[in-house]
């Protein structure tokens, strides 16, 4: 019998398990399917060699390939009527391990002024993966997450790129302090990190989206996430890139979470406790987790 992709019998069995198939009648229907297979692609090959002739001299070989026809039309028949969507299943992993690349949504900080001066003056320079960032809490407010987001994974990350929000009070205006501060807290660190804004990557966006609508959100972290994988010298994988959904707004953390329920794709989310400190937790939203 010629050889049939093992993910082919997995998957025949999972969907009748889905459609209320116990294993035993399951294995059954996958058997009678992948026999089918077998007969009919036997049967093609041989009238392409010989001939439809011998069908008329084989009247058992040639009621097994109808049969076989019968049996793949009346699955597939079953299938589209009893269609199911896939199963979602979702994980939640503390202490992640570091990436290479962070992808952040900033939201606008209450009193950027001098903040780079006052945080030079905090003892938290340079940045490394042991740095107290509460020591300096007041002063970073909602600004404290992405940094603790970058400091967690300071032992590989390579890139950060920031999407911030458009607007007279949006984060945009911000990012240059923004990327001044990161800089600033990692002069004189082990790792060379490149800083970038959605500009980089988007020139309809450069100014900023608009957190309070999805399908920008969405499109402004599709632009940067296609820029990045497909930038040859950058080498990156999916599993390297690391969607982080605490800024912004509410609507915005929506939209970056649904964009990595793809295969491959993972989003972060960072909450501070102010008796354990930062908490980095990596979210893994995928379809039929029980195949992979």
């Amino acid at each position: 019998m010629k050889r049939v992709p093992g993910d082919l019998g997995r998957e025949l069995i999972r969907t009748c398990r889905r459609l209320g198939f116990r294993t035993g009648k399951a294995l059954v229907v996958v058997l009678l399917v992948l026999l089918s297979i077998d007969t009919l692609s036997s049967g093609l090959l041989r009238l392409l060699e010989d001939g439809g002739g011998f069908l008329a001299d084989q009247w058992g070989y040639t009621a097994a390939l109808i049969a076989a026809v019968l049996v793949l039309i009346g699955v597939w028949i079953y299938l589209i009527y009893h269609e199911i969507p896939p199963s979602m299943h979702a994980t939640d992993e503390e202490n992640p391990q570091p990436r290479r690349v962070l992808i952040l949504l900033l939201s606008a900080h209450p009193n950027p002024n001098n903040l780079v001066n006052d945080l030079a003056k905090g003892g938290v320079r340079p940045l490394n993966s042991s740095t107290d960032l509460g020591l300096v809490n007041d002063a970073l407010s909602n600004w404290r997450m992405p940094l603790e987001a970058i400091r967690a994974h300071l032992p590989k990350l390579e890139r950060v790129v920031v999407i911030y929000s458009s607007g007279t009070h949006g984060s945009c205006k911000q990012f240059p302090v923004f990327r001044q501060l990161v800089e600033s807290l990692l002069d004189g660190a082990d790792r060379q990190v490149t800083v970038e804004g959605l500009d980089t990557h988007s020139t309809e966006m450069a100014h900023g989206c608009d957190f309070e609508d999805v399908s920008a959100v969405w499109r402004a972290i599709e632009s940067v996430w296609n820029g990045l994988i497909k930038t040859r010298g950058l080498r990156l994988r999916e599993r390297d890139v690391l969607v982080d959904i605490t800024g912004g707004t509410k609507k915005a953390s929506v939209a970056a979470a649904l964009f990595t329920q793809a295969q491959g794709r993972r989003c972060q989310y960072v909450r501070v406790d102010k008796a354990v400190g930062a908490r980095i937790s990596v979210i893994d939203i995928e379809y039929d987790h029980e195949d992979r």
